[in-house]
Parts: structure tokens; C-alpha cells; sequence
């Protein structure tokens, strides 16, 4: 079965400041996060970002919300 653009969504979790030192390999993290998000725009598939209380935890990764 194969995914159909038209019918997918790409959703990026809480990549939040204060929450990326507790991730063990963040930089590459971050990085797969925002080769996933190009693909996804060149491929017309929607991407959606979530923050868990921002105002504490900070906002996503700056280059991952472009």
C-alpha cells in the first residue's frame, strides 16, 4: 500500500528549545526533522508543527517553523 500525498500530513511534535537538551542527539535531530519538512513541502504534503505550552518549554526550532 503506498501513501497518497493528497491524503498524508506530516506533524512535527514539540521540537521546543527547553525540550531539545533532553534529547539525545538533538543537532541530528533537528536535522531530520527539517530534511523531513522539505521533502514533505517539495512532495505538497501538509506540515503542521506542535508546541506544548510555549510560553514555558519555548517555541519550535526557528529554522524547523520556516
Amino acid at each position: 500500500m503506498l501513501l497518497d500525498s493528497f491524503e498524508s500530513q506530516l506533524v512535527l511534535v514539540d521540537y521546543q528549545e527547553r525540550l531539545m537538551p533532553a534529547i539525545f542527539d538533538a543537532a541530528a535531530v533537528l536535522a531530520n526533522a527539517r530534511v523531513l519538512a522539505q521533502v514533505a513541502r517539495h512532495l505538497e504534503v501538509p506540515v503542521w508543527g506542535t508546541e506544548q505550552n510555549p510560553s514555558k518549554l519555548g517555541a519550535n526550532d526557528a529554522q524547523l517553523r520556516a
